[in-house]
């Protein structure tokens, strides 16, 4: 029987999500995953972006298996689900079934994505100045960003990450790791304390801009 009681909780109009897709049949299943965005939420089907790579659409056949991947709390929902129907035009949808299985996995890590957004840090509890970097790669569990001397690792920090749209996410960091690279200096930083709607927005953010990427034809992990 179809497991299907928590589709619409987890699943709206609008709401950025991934595809896995099989698309290399043979005797060695190799799926990939594709970021997506749910267009519409019918009685006995949803309706996704079709999936793009390296600027390519992706040609899904009706009948294949298609997974929803939804990101919460540390682990992958997935909705197993069916392609009904494609369309194509100036925005390709998949229509696919209601999902005839759930199921779950934890994240082996969060997906990050180039980006440049201009960031103030200090370290908690320090009453100097903020200082102005900027970040080099984002994710829903934090950030790596250029600094001009090492901190030590577990060092608790007040970050403000400025976002388009005029979002500035406010919260802490501890520091994961600081290290050299090609005589750069980074620090990778872990959100501490996150509220779950900012952690869904940078989340959207990061599909996003894996999306514009692959439609320019440029792969970014």
């Amino acid at each position: 029987m179809a497991d299907v009681v928590n589709v619409k909780d987890h699943l709206a109009v609008n709401k950025l999500v991934e595809l896995e897709i099989d698309i290399d049949k043979g005797t060695i299943e190799q799926k990939e995953v594709f970021s997506s965005r749910v267009e519409d939420m019918k009685s006995d089907s949803i309706v996704v972006a079709a999936p793009y790579k390296r600027g390519t659409l992706v040609p899904v056949p009706v009948g294949e298996e298609v997974l929803i991947r939804v990101g919460k709390h540390g682990s992958y929902l997935l909705f197993h689900t069916k392609v009904k129907e494609r369309k194509g035009g100036q925005q390709p949808i998949l229509k696919l079934s209601m999902p005839f299985k759930t199921s779950k996995i934890q994240m082996r890590s969060w997906v990050r994505v180039d980006s440049s957004l201009p960031v103030l840090y200090r370290v908690l509890g320090v009453e100097d100045d903020l200082i102005k970097s900027n970040t080099l790669d984002v994710s829903g569990g934090g950030f790596c960003m250029l600094v001009d001397a090492p901190i030590e690792k577990d060092t608790l920090l007040e970050v403000n990450i400025m976002f388009p749209d005029n979002f500035i996410l406010r919260t802490t960091g501890i520091v994961c790791r600081c290290f050299d690279e090609n005589k750069v200096l980074k620090l990778g930083v872990c959100f501490q304390e996150i509220d779950e709607k900012y952690q869904e927005r940078i989340v959207n953010y990061v599909f996003k801009k894996q999306r514009e990427y692959i439609q320019k034809g440029v792969a970014k992990n």
